[in-house]
């Protein structure tokens, strides 16, 4: 197997190495494989709309911790879930049409 060394490579003292198509199988047999047992601690992408003042909120933690302001924000949403914590949230009845 041939190898070259990029400059990150170089920089980390590794070298990269190149793909060498001859030691590649055509098929391989996964049956005895077993499932990553790491799987469930992966994360998953969303899209979430969150109030500027919110994120400027985790940003400046982040910035006073050296812990990025998603890891923050993702640690404290955790948190909530692990301990049911819920809001104190209370609606104020809708006013019907030709209510006074």
């Amino acid at each position: 197997m041939s190898s070259e060394s990029s400059p990150l490579a170089r920089h980390r003292g590794l070298k990269r190495r190149t793909t060498d198509e001859s030691h590649m199988r055509d098929s391989y047999d996964f049956s005895k494989g077993r499932k990553n047992p790491y799987a469930r601690r992966l994360k998953k992408s969303v899209t979430i709309r969150l109030d500027e003042s919110t994120v400027e909120y985790f940003k400046q933690l982040a910035e006073e911790t050296g812990i990025g302001y998603q890891t923050l924000i993702n640690l404290y949403l955790r948190d909530c879930a692990t301990s049911q914590k819920r809001l104190a949230m209370k609606w104020r009845p809708r006013k019907t049409a030709g209510a006074t």
